[in-house]
């Protein structure tokens, strides 16, 4: 990162500026995502991280999930649907699942 800014302070031309700026963006973005994974592997490896074992419907909260990453997919050209089906009821941990969805998208 240190080095793309040093290569753009030296360039004049906007199209190669942009081209640098994007690339940035796309580490920022990377470094981001392994950051909060990294983040949640912790948690899961803590000896006293608390599980929340409930019950839910899954597509319920699927459901949410995509409606709320959906600005950030269209930036990634993602595509995020969710087939309807029925009420899905499952026990797990529902931050856990949240977790992993998230991390599967960015």
């Amino acid at each position: 990162m240190i080095a793309q800014l040093h290569i753009l302070s030296l360039v004049d031309e906007k199209q190669e500026r942009e081209e640098i700026i994007e690339d940035m963006k796309q580490s920022l973005d990377r470094a981001a995502a392994l950051s909060h994974q990294l983040i949640d592997l912790a948690r899961l490896e803590c000896d006293d991280f608390p599980i929340k074992i409930e019950s839910f419907d899954v597509y319920n909260i699927i459901g949410n999930a995509i409606a709320q990453r959906v600005p950030y997919a269209l930036t990634k050209n993602i595509e995020l649907s969710l087939n309807e089906g029925m009420s899905l009821k499952i026990e797990t941990d529902k931050q856990a699942l949240l977790s992993i969805f998230n991390n599967f998208i960015g």
